[in-house]
């Protein structure tokens, strides 16, 4: 390489009383002796010149001699110290240090000098965080507390290991909050059990203070805050107990605060109420009845954004929520309203058209429980025209195969596409022919009609040519929703595409986007253009792989295919399945175009490559190929992708 050094070591000899003479470091022309008695080492080090060396210049011996210096500097063991030049330090980075709260007294932040984009949403401003264990808990287990932290705040967040710095990208308001939680997140391991200071500029609109009893705060954590956590992720939103300078809570009580969008904290808020009503019961629903409080921020207040309450009998609302809250949620997503009982009261939150939907839907779940609480207004919901039903009529010999036992099919179907789904005459409602039940569906538009699909296949299995005997093969350009029917004859590709229990078919809609279902032969696609294009699209590839069909794929010009050469390795029947499952793709290995065996990873969603979508399905495929390198592995021919 050009560079040279060579270590003495060099030992006086001992003299007459035991002791050692050491060199010391002097300059050529003033050597001198003293004495030491222990014996040390001492290293002289030999020092390139200046000049660059070239292997001609070796061999010719045109480099000057090198020159000798001493070594100050012990070097332990056989360790050799090089004496190539070093680059010189790099200039101190200037840092702004803004003033740190009581709560991030370590904590130092700065921001990037110029914005990246024309808005400022791509500026990045960066937090160190100089102590490792602070560190850790912001990006908890897995990174899962530095994603909810971005996810809550509306930025993007990454850690750097090695600088210790946390970096904040989006708007100027979502980097700010971002740094914010971050904060409170470091703060809430410094205090452990005690709450998090906070101050009153901290406490803006993105923050709902809930004041909990002393008794109620313990039953709401759960054991080692898991209750807590389950709400923060269901919710998603930020929450722990803190304490605002300058604003005592009443007695006996502690502030919990819930920081988040206005929906999610006020569904973690009539969680939180809904939990503490039970230990304490009437702490909540007390003010209520006094004073008709709804406990609801007035900064959320805007718009036709509201609260409507009902109260309910005991025996009503165990109806109303179902096992295990199914009802609720049901109801919840066909009316996008947010809906929770404290006590017998529930809590209606959301717009006005919102609000009325879900008092509607509630309407009808009721009066399954007592017809005697029969209205005119649920006649009026079969009969009158409305934007968010379909009826759909069934021979009342099917009905009971589409309900099912103790109505378990048609709650999944409920649960499954977030829809309200009851009979006329369960709901009292008269039918002209009794031999014919309506069933109406209320949600939703996409919802209803995948509803619709599954309870058309479900009548039509029990009853064949029911549907389709006045089916029309039909294939749509328009842009909007729409469905399109395709008859096959080959009951083999029915299978194919079907696969063991459905698993293929569901995986195929979950990839594309579109629901697939077959009614009888016929097999029904609705979405978009786009999510129809890309169902028909996959199955064509999967029914020519299961066929053994050697065509190539050719994915130019697709955006919703990513590719991974596998230079003739495969994969097992399971492993594709696997991916397939965790990550919502469609995955097939094929040649393509040019005769290259590529792993083909199909997805409506590119996603990342820790959460979903193609980039992940990515990730496992090449760590599955990096083992199978190591290991040698060769499964021979495809493996059979039939779900038997």
């Amino acid at each position: 390489s050009g560079s040279a050094f060579i270590v003495l070591q060099v030992q006086s000899p001992r003299q007459e009383n035991g002791s050692y003479r050491k060199w010391q470091p002097c300059t050529p022309s003033k050597p001198r002796m003293v004495a030491s008695t222990p014996p040390p080492w001492q290293h002289l080090v030999v020092q390139p010149p200046e000049q660059k060396r070239s292997w001609q210049d070796t061999r010719q011996n045109k480099i000057s001699k090198p020159t000798v210096t001493c070594s100050s500097r012990p070097v332990p063991g056989n360790v050799r110290q090089s004496t190539r030049p070093r680059s010189p330090p790099l200039p101190p980075r200037r840092v702004r240090h803004d003033t740190p709260s009581e709560h991030s007294a370590s904590v130092q932040s700065l921001k990037s000098p110029t914005p990246r984009g024309p808005d400022g949403d791509s500026a990045v401003e960066v937090m160190e965080i100089p102590n490792r264990e602070d560190a850790a808990f912001v990006c908890g287990k897995g990174g899962s507390t530095i994603k909810r932290i971005a996810l809550v705040a509306g930025c993007r967040a990454t850690f750097k290991t090695q600088s210790q710095l946390l970096e904040v990208r989006g708007s100027p308001l979502e980097r700010q909050r971002g740094l914010l939680y971050a904060k409170f997140m470091i703060a809430q391991r410094k205090v452990k059990n005690g709450p998090v200071p906070l101050e009153q500029s901290e406490v803006k609109d993105d923050c709902t203070l809930v004041n909990v009893p002393r008794e109620g705060m313990a039953f709401m954590l759960g054991s080692r805050g898991a209750t807590l956590r389950r709400i923060e992720q269901e919710k998603n939103v930020i929450m722990f107990i803190g304490q605002v300078r300058g604003a005592e809570p009443p007695p006996d009580t502690e502030c919990l605060c819930i920081f988040g969008a206005r929906r999610s904290r006020r569904s973690a808020q009539l969680e939180v109420m809904s939990t503490v009503e039970e230990k304490v019961p009437g702490y909540f629903s007390r003010s209520w009845h006094e004073h008709g409080e709804t406990l609801e921020q007035k900064s959320d207040c805007y718009g036709d954004w509201g609260t409507t309450t009902v109260e309910l009998e005991e025996g009503d609302i165990r109806w109303l929520i179902g096992s295990g809250g199914r009802t609720t949620r049901t109801i919840c997503a066909a009316s996008d309203c947010l809906l929770n009982n404290v006590g017998r009261v529930v809590f209606l939150c959301g717009t006005r058209q919102q609000r009325a939907l879900a008092q509607d839907y509630m309407s009808l779940i009721l009066i399954q429980m007592d017809n005697m609480k029969y209205s005119p207004h649920v006649e009026d919901m079969f009969t009158e025209s409305r934007h968010d039903r379909t009826l759909l009529e069934i021979p009342a010999k099917d009905v009971g195969y589409v309900t099912g036992k103790g109505r378990v099919t048609l709650g999944q179907i409920e649960e499954e596409y977030g829809v309200v789904m009851i009979f006329a005459q369960m709901a009292g409602v008269p039918t002209a022919n009794s031999s014919v039940d309506t069933l109406a569906i209320f949600g939703p538009l996409r919802s209803r009609t995948c509803a619709e699909l599954e309870a058309m296949a479900s009548a039509e299995h029990n009853d064949p040519g029911l549907f389709t005997a006045g089916f029309v093969d039909r294939t749509l350009n328009t842009k909007e929703f729409a469905t399109d029917r395709i008859t096959f004859e080959d009951k083999a590709a029915i299978g194919y595409i079907l696969g063991k229990g459905g698993t293929t078919r569901r995986r195929l809609s979950k990839a594309s986007g579109a629901h697939l279902q077959f009614v009888g032969n016929v097999l029904n696609i609705a979405g978009d253009l786009e999510e129809r294009t890309r169902g028909w699209d996959y199955i064509t590839f999967h029914l020519q792989v299961e066929k053994r069909n050697k065509s190539p794929i050719d994915a130019s010009g697709r955006s919703d295919v990513t590719t991974l050469r596998t230079d003739g390795l495969r994969f097992t029947g399971p492993e594709i399945w696997k991916i397939e499952e965790e990550t919502c793709t469609f995955c097939v290995i094929a040649d393509d175009v040019h005769g290259v065996q590529q792993f083909f990873i199909f997805g409506k969603e590119e996603g990342d490559a820790d959460h979903s979508g193609r980039a992940k399905a990515k990730k496992m495929a090449m760590l599955l190929l990096r083992e199978k390198n190591k290991e040698g592995r060769h499964d021979g021919p495809q493996s059979d992708r039939s779900r038997d």
